[in-house]
């Protein structure tokens, strides 16, 4: 007997006396399920380290979201020494209790006429619960262990006749304790219960019902004696691992990951980029690897960690295996501000392998062929890639073409522009970001501050900017930074340290960048540094072109490429550049110094003649303005700059558009004004009814929006107005074409699903049913024999699909996917037939199994039809 049992005592015996026999019921319920939780506490807290993996696997999948059958079942594995349940009485008590509240609560009713036999078997299987185990015979005070010090420990303590609770406190000569955990103490030892009994010492009482989230280890509790529920989040719970070794653990789900050490405490998130990759890696049927990649500093690692853990601990295994390998060889300390070596890395192919067979298979071995050969499902991390030599380099990437997208998955990490298979860009944080990001690091790093007075300080949006200025939005500046802070007191005290501008931080992010870099991007990189300065980083593309004399030279267009991607200049407008920050500048600047003396003299003499004038027409200086103030004005500025370049007159039509585009993406990808971008589309839509590629933006938009109708009606109306031959660009035309099929095939086919649903639900008769179903076939007819065939018809004229755009060959495939989809519902199985053996004799294997799958289907459907006939 305890201080709960005590309290839910006292309630039954008040609502016997009352006659409130409804009440009754519940409180003999709630007391039988206390005491059932109260068991598998006892017994978790003393075996569930003892059990072998495959038990502690079952019973971790159990506990997610026990049934009260899921509990005793978990008592019974933890029962090791058979102090319970060798009790016979106790055992049919126990077994009968599930079957009861299934029948009375769970799958069936107990009114007026049978409350009475309900409560004398619940009182019953109470009084043998409770009397029959020794566990539950016991008298217990419930102790909550609030604080440590002195060599003390100091809580609560609710006394088990249930009438007082009195100040505790215990030597920690006598025993250890966790701060926040609560132990059950008899005359003689000590029993934690925690975390499936939770106090607090506000006199409320909580029974664990379900974990919430393996990741953080969030329980979800009812609280006792009164109706609600709360959360917590128990670190104990987090990362369970149920088999270990120096190298490698099994997670709760079954999943086997490599030991990874994390670098930081709580991952925080800023955008949905984790969520992409995630997708990538569960849904995604084109390609086995992706690249994440961004500048030093902005979370790529983090990221990619945060995800292995992520599905190492989901409730359901997606990989067998989860390897991270990392080729990182220093890290930027953030206590300090100081860049320390890694020794234990991995920095060749060799290495690779053997940490990914010692992961799989437990062995130090350099054989490829079992984890090639394997069929179980695998992701592979190689975090910093660019760290690789380059022979290296090479061996990884023709050891990742050869594995089996069915079966594996990599992930690979790089600041350099080194990018294999998808891309996942990684970008540094902007000023609002920022702050949330400085507030999540001091929530997660420190816990005795006070939240409201660091948010106050923050109010200010040019403090709040300040911090992104001298953190440059990266967060492992974020957080040295949020470390000065609490050193310093003051946040203008913090100011006085610009991060970003510090030696150790340069070397830390730039001191490489040049290595990374082809030989070409190396003699652009050094001669920007020379026609730029800090005040006016911005000049022409051309002139870079002409002082390297690379005027027809595809590698300087290769090089100018690289060196976007890595973020060491933005290009505007095409043909103006702007180096990404002085940082970088400085650096190009002092490898132009160590350069030979030829080179020096070839660019000094050729810079001479084309640095003189830097104008542009001002209708491109406009247009390069308004892009410019995209990072540096508000919204309402950039959107009045991009409108005056739209309503000038002079303008050429060919910028307005790319005003407007530009316009668009800044509103729809970076505000997030969606409705906005849409109601600007259409306000000059005058302008641009006849352009194919407005048509196109401004369709996705509309889709994107929900606004479905409209944006499949625009592609029918520039249709209607355009010609076959008034296309220009047959990529696009080919690229609009699949998407208006795609986009009224998704749309017809939700429509019957629709209808299905509301026949299902009643809310329509079946004449209005039938009706509206035949309306469905002549519409999925309409799109078949117009853009379904209008497609095919102008696909199957190409001579080489290999000479479509990457944009069209995947509208392409989304429209003839859907044309295939129709033509099923239609059961035109042999037309459909014809369009899958065109896309798998016509298109890049990638594309094939959608089809292969769809081509089986019409094919057993074809057989079955002869065979019934």
């Amino acid at each position: 007997m305890d201080y709960i049992v005590r309290l839910l005592d006292r309630k039954l015996e008040y609502f016997k006396i009352l006659g409130e026999t409804r009440n009754e019921a519940e409180y003999w319920r709630v007391k039988i399920e206390y005491g059932l939780i109260f068991v598998m506490s006892y017994l978790w807290s003393k075996n569930i380290d003892k059990l072998d993996v495959d038990t502690k696997e079952y019973v971790f999948e159990k506990i997610n979201m026990p049934s009260i059958g899921s509990i005793v079942d978990i008592s019974r594995k933890l029962d090791l020494q058979k102090e319970i349940f060798i009790n016979k009485k106790f055992n049919e008590a126990i077994n009968s209790y599930p079957k009861l509240r299934n029948e009375r609560v769970g799958h069936g009713y107990t009114f007026e006429d049978g409350l009475d036999d309900y409560l004398t078997n619940l009182a019953k299987m109470c009084s043998l619960i409770f009397n029959s185990s020794p566990i539950l015979t016991a008298h217990y005070d419930l102790i909550i262990v609030l604080n440590y010090g002195g060599g003390m420990y100091k809580g609560m303590s609710y006394k088990s006749d249930g009438t007082s609770f009195v100040p505790w406190a215990c030597s920690d000569k006598v025993s250890q304790f966790e701060i926040g955990k609560v132990y059950a103490l008899t005359s003689t030892s000590y029993h934690k219960i925690s975390p499936f009994v939770f106090l607090t010492t506000d006199d409320e009482f909580y029974l664990f019902k379900n974990i919430e989230e393996n990741l953080t280890g969030k329980i979800r509790y009812n609280r006792l004696l009164k109706t609600g529920t709360t959360a917590y989040e128990w670190k104990e719970l987090t990362n369970i691992s149920l088999e270990n070794s120096e190298f490698r653990r099994k997670s709760v789900n079954g999943t086997i990951i490599s030991v990874i050490d994390k670098n930081y405490k709580r991952y925080i998130e800023v955008g949905a980029l984790k969520k992409k990759i995630i997708n990538f890696l569960l849904k995604d049927k084109a390609s086995v690897c992706a690249t994440v990649w961004g500048h030093g500093g902005v979370g790529k690692t983090a990221t990619v960690q945060s995800i292995c853990e992520d599905l190492a601990n989901e409730q359901r295994k997606q990989f067998d295996y989860i390897v991270f390998a990392s080729a990182k060889d220093r890290y930027y300390n953030y206590y300090t501000g100081t860049i320390e070596a890694i020794q234990e890395n991995i920095d060749t192919f060799d290495g690779l392998i053997k940490s990914i067979n010692r992961a799989m298979f437990g062995v130090d071995s350099s054989e490829l062929e079992e984890i090639i050969n394997t069929e179980s499902k695998i992701l592979i991390v190689i975090d910093d890639y660019e760290t690789f030599p380059g022979e290296e380099k090479q061996k990884i990437e023709n050891f990742i073409r050869a594995l089996d997208i069915n079966y594996h998955k990599v992930l690979v990490t790089t600041r350099a522009n080194l990018i294999i298979g998808d891309e996942f860009q990684i970008n540094e944080l902007d000023p609002e970001e920022t702050k949330s990001f400085l507030m999540e690091v001091l929530r997660s790093e420190f816990d005795n501050y006070r939240t409201h007075s660091y948010e106050d300080s923050l109010v200010n949006e040019e403090k709040y900017k300040l911090v992104h200025d001298v953190t440059s939005g990266r967060p492992l500046f974020v957080y040295q930074f949020a470390y000065l802070w609490l050193q310093m007191g003051k946040l203008d005290d913090t100011f006085t340290r610009n991060i970003r501008q510090e030696k150790t931080a340069i070397e830390f992010l730039y001191g490489r960048i040049y290595e990374y870099l082809s030989p070409v991007a190396k003699d652009i990189f050094v001669a920007i540094g020379q026609i730029v300065t800090d005040d006016d980083p911005t000049n022409l593309i051309e002139k870079v072109r002409y002082i390297l004399n690379l005027e027809h030279s595809e590698k300087f267009d290769a090089g100018i490429t690289e060196l976007e991607k890595l973020r060491i200049i933005e290009i505007i407008e095409s043909k103006f550049f702007r180096v990404y920050s002085r940082e970088i500048l400085h650096i190009m600047t002092s490898y132009f110094s160590k350069r030979n003396d030829s080179y020096r003299r070839s660019v000094t003499s050729r810079m001479i003649e084309v640095t003189k004038d830097k104008k542009l027409d001002n209708e491109r200086a406009l247009l390069y303005n308004a892009n410019a103030a995209r990072t540096s004005r508000n919204e309402e500025e950039v959107v009045r700059l991009y409108r005056s370049i739209m309503n000038r007159e002079s303008s050429p039509l060919e910028v307005k558009l790319q005003a407007l585009f530009n316009l668009g993406e800044y509103l729809f990808n970076i505000r997030g004004k969606r409705d906005e971008t849409v109601k600007i589309f259409k306000d000059y839509e005058h302008l641009f009814y006849l352009e194919p590629s407005y048509s196109r933006m401004f369709a996705i938009y509309l889709w994107a929006t929900g606004r479905k109708e409209e944006s499949i009606r625009g592609l029918l109306d520039l249709f209607a107005k355009k010609t076959r031959s008034s296309f220009d660009d047959k990529n696009l035309r080919l690229e609009l074409l699949g998407l208006l099929l795609m986009y009224r095939g998704l749309d017809a086919i939700q429509q019957r699903e629709d209808l299905k649903e509301k026949i299902r639900f009643n809310e329509i008769d079946q004449q209005s049913f039938n009706r509206e179903y035949e309306k469905t076939k002549v519409l999925f007819a309409d799109i078949c024999n117009h853009q379904g065939k209008l497609l095919f018809n102008e696909i199957k004229q190409i001579q080489s699909t290999s000479a479509l755009s990457s944009a069209a060959r995947q509208n392409v495939i989304a429209g003839l996917y859907q044309y295939v989809n129709l033509s099923i519902r239609l059961r035109k199985y042999e037309e459909a037939i014809l369009i899958c053996e065109y896309v798998i004799d016509s298109f890049p294997v990638h594309f094939h199994e959608q089809f292969k799958s769809k081509q089986a289907f019409c094919t057993r459907n074809i057989r079955n039809f002869k065979r019934n006939r």
